[in-house]
This record gives structure tokens, C-alpha cells and sequence, in this order.
């Protein structure tokens, strides 16, 4: 077995036996941000118009490219950018799910670097096979999807550091060049294994340290960290009255789309705050410990 072969089989160990072991429950988030190996990120976030007709200015993470505004029945918002912010044309008010690319990390040696602000709680998750190897901002969760690392983080300043591990196939280098002996990429691809796992480990004991704090947190009583914001006070409200209820008196008695709610829902399960009742129609009540 190569160098390459070896050091690949390692990163792998690692990142599904180490970061796996993450508490993997999650709590609401306003901002979603997908981030690719170019740099550039998908963001997503659902704004709440109540003032309609107005022009809703939204200070975007990045430098935004592309913008697309929907509101919850399908119909488009006409949006357009000027400098980091985007420009909403609100007619009518409800819930507006916006998405836009932006360009996001910048690349500086073999190092991407991640600085930006966000006014409202944001989840960030890193490309593929990607590693942290230092956050000047300290994320308040962490969660494994698969293959990649969602990290969580307040209002705020957001500083990351990070590395891609290589994704090309035996034999080739970054952009798919060929180099080096076969199956190996040479002292160049094994230069960039060797600081890919690099990444990895140091990404593990932030994992593990942070892993270990929740534990300790747990064991202590602490409350369970979801940020719980007025929609989800409000499910919460209705179901306590009465004392239980489905999706869709939720959704007709508050208002919210159907998508966001099952979201709203599934996480308040997941975290303990509600649990199912068995049934015809899926029922949802407090749950009782």
C-alpha cells in the first residue's frame, strides 16, 4: 500500500470514527450556508414580511451573485444586489424563502479562510472532506453530515481557517493534472495528504474537546442548547393548549409554511421538547419526563 493509499485510508478512519461521536442533536437556525470546494456558498433563509408593501434590505454573507426570492405559495419576490446587500421587493406579507450564491472563503496558500458577519444565527457547513484548523469564533454546536462538519454559530463575527482534503483520483493532482508515480501523485500529493491529515487531527480534538464539554454539561444539568425563537414558542404555546395536535392545525392556526413547520417540528422532537402520538394522522404533544 502507497504512502497516499495509507494516509487516505487514515483520513477516512478518523473523520468517521472521531467525528461521528458528536451529539448530533440540532436546534433551529435562521441562516443555512452550504459552502463548495470553489470558495462559493449556497445561503439560505426565510424572511418574515409584516409591512408589506416595503423594500426589504438584507445584508448578505459574502459578496452575492446570484439572488432568487420565493414566497411560501411559489410566487417570486423581484429581488436584485447592490454590493453585499440584497434588495427584496416585498408586495405582500408572509414568509419569503430567499437563496443567493455568494463568493465566500478566500484560498491564501493552502489555507481558506472564512471572515464574515451575520446578524442572525448561522450554520455553516464546510465542503466535503474539509477540516477547521482554527476558528478565531467559537461555534456553539457541532453536527456530522456524512462526510462533512456543520458548525453553528451566533450573531456575529465568523473567522475560519480551513483545509480541503485532496479529491482527485490516484495519479492526479489539484484540477485533475497528472503527476508523480502512479497511484501516488508524487512528493507533491503525498505533501498534501500529509497536511490534509494534519487538518483532520486538529479537527478532531476541537471535536473531541468540544464532544467531552457537552458531556460534562449534560452530567451537570445544564439546559439543552436550542435556541428557541417566537415561532417555536409559539408551537410549543399551541400544543400545550391543546394538548396535542397535527401539522396541519399548527400550520393553519399560525400561520407558517409547511416546509419551515416539519422542520420546526422535527427538531423540536429531536431535542426533546415534543414527542409523536402514534395514530391515523401523526399527532404532536409536549413531552412528559
Amino acid at each position: 500500500m502507497g504512502t497516499s493509499t495509507a494516509l487516505s485510508a487514515i483520513t477516512l478512519i478518523l473523520v468517521y470514527t472521531i467525528l461521528a461521536t458528536v451529539a448530533t442533536a440540532s436546534f433551529h437556525v435562521y441562516i443555512s450556508v452550504y459552502l463548495y470546494a470553489t470558495g462559493d456558498a449556497d445561503v439560505y433563509q426565510d424572511i418574515n414580511i409584516s409591512n408589506a408593501p416595503a423594500l426589504v434590505v438584507v445584508h448578505a454573507i459574502g459578496q452575492p451573485y446570484i439572488a432568487e426570492a420565493v414566497y411560501s405559495d411559489g410566487t417570486p419576490a423581484p429581488t436584485s444586489i447592490n454590493g453585499t446587500d440584497i434588495v427584496i421587493e416585498a408586495y405582500t406579507n408572509g414568509t419569503i424563502s430567499l437563496h443567493y450564491l455568494t463568493a465566500l472563503a478566500e484560498k491564501q496558500g493552502k489555507i481558506w479562510v472564512i471572515n464574515a458577519t451575520t446578524t442572525q444565527t448561522l450554520a455553516l457547513t464546510l465542503p466535503s472532506g474539509a477540516a477547521p484548523v482554527y476558528m478565531g469564533t467559537e461555534p456553539t454546536y457541532l453536527e456530522m453530515h456524512d462526510d462533512t462538519v456543520t458548525l453553528y454559530f451566533p450573531p456575529g463575527n465568523v473567522y475560519i481557517e480551513y483545509l480541503q482534503a485532496p479529491t482527485g483520483q490516484p495519479g492526479t493532482g489539484p484540477g485533475g493534472s497528472t503527476g508523480g508515480s502512479p497511484g501516488g501523485g508524487g512528493e507533491g500529493g503525498d505533501n498534501n495528504l500529509l497536511l490534509a491529515l494534519l487538518a483532520i487531527l486538529v479537527a478532531a480534538a476541537i471535536v473531541a474537546g468540544f464532544y467531552f464539554y457537552k458531556r460534562r454539561s449534560a452530567r451537570a444539568g445544564l439546559a439543552p442548547m436550542l435556541a428557541l425563537d417566537e415561532r417555536d414558542k409559539q408551537i410549543i404555546s399551541y400544543i400545550k393548549e391543546k394538548g396535542t395536535a397535527t401539522a396541519s392545525e399548527i400550520m393553519n392556526a399560525l400561520d407558517i409554511p409547511k416546509t419551515p413547520l416539519y422542520r420546526r417540528l422535527n427538531k423540536l422532537v429531536k431535542h426533546g421538547y415534543l414527542e409523536e402520538v402514534p395514530g391515523p394522522a401523526k399527532r404532536y404533544k409536549l413531552r412528559q419526563d
